[in-house]
């Protein structure tokens, strides 16, 4: 019953609309655009953390790119560019550097999020971050990750569709 007075009120704007927010976050090996939407393939993370989906350390090898998929929850009507914000942590002065900024456009809604991805090539091993937000500097969420470099090898990959 609340749902629907919610709803009601949201799409007669009688309240603000909600605003933007990080449904869901994936580092992942690969991200490909189907016909139906997305294929994220990604190292499935261990039972015992059922709260994120991937493996928080990605298994690459020497020159493979390494992508971030998320999906954003957007009012209806709405334009605004994201922002993934790559950092990458240096060691020797114990603080993270910005590598990169890559900005994609959402035009919402979607009930289940807008989603988009952006990926990074010439990695290096070690502890990785992406934020993600708006052009405002509201951050949306992080995604913290360790890259480790491997010649090829057999690894556990999963592929979902979204």
């Amino acid at each position: 019953m609340i749902y629907f007075i919610i709803n009601t009120f949201y799409f007669t704007n009688l309240i603000p609309p909600v605003p933007l927010a990080l449904k869901e976050g994936i580092v992942a090996h690969n991200v490909q655009k189907t016909k139906n939407g997305f294929e994220v393939s990604y190292e499935k993370n261990h039972w015992s953390t059922f709260w994120r989906d991937y493996n928080e350390i990605i298994t690459l090898q020497k020159n493979d790119p390494v992508y971030v998929f998320t999906t954003i929850f957007a009012p209806t009507e709405i334009r605004k560019p994201i922002l993934h914000r790559w950092f990458k942590f240096d060691n020797n002065n114990e603080k993270w550097l910005k590598t990169d900024e890559i900005q994609y456009e959402i035009i919402g809604g979607r009930n289940k999020g807008y989603r988009g991805y952006t990926y990074k090539e010439n990695t290096h091993p070690g502890k990785w971050k992406v934020e993600v937000l708006t052009l405002e500097e509201q951050i949306l969420g992080v995604l913290k990750f360790e890259i480790v470099i491997k010649p090829k090898q057999e690894v556990n990959i999963s592929k979902s569709a979204y």
